[in-house]
């Protein structure tokens, strides 16, 4: 194990347990972020913190939610999201990509900034 790793465990053993958020399009895999509330809500949440990044790499987001044996939530282009493993399964594995390294494909402006795309 590395020093990273030790480190970031003792970090988060002081803390609830937090599941992955990952987004998923034929096998490709990306962390969006990580939710203490393995629910709708704490997928939602995390998909809107993220909100103008994401919309920026997806070319915006047209979010279906739909929830029955395991919380599902669809965006633009087939991505779907799901929960994956928890935050010291993540770390001891190895991290998912975040979806922060997907390029950026359009230009979304909110009121939070401008994310432009890359020429």
């Amino acid at each position: 194990m590395t020093e990273v790793q030790t480190k970031r465990l003792a970090y988060i053993a002081r803390y609830r347990s937090r599941y992955e958020v990952v987004m998923d399009l034929d096998g490709r895999r990306y962390r969006i972020g990580y939710t203490s509330r393995k629910s709708k809500r704490g997928m939602v949440a995390v998909i809107c913190n993220c909100g103008v990044d994401l919309a920026a790499r997806l070319a915006g987001i047209d979010t279906e939610y739909r929830f029955g044996a395991g919380a599902v939530a669809t965006l633009s282009g087939g991505w779907t999201v799901t929960f994956g493993r928890t935050e010291r399964e993540a770390v001891l594995e190895g991290e998912l990509q975040s979806f922060r390294d997907l390029p950026i494909v359009c230009t979304i402006t909110s009121p939070g900034g401008t994310v432009e795309a890359e020429q």
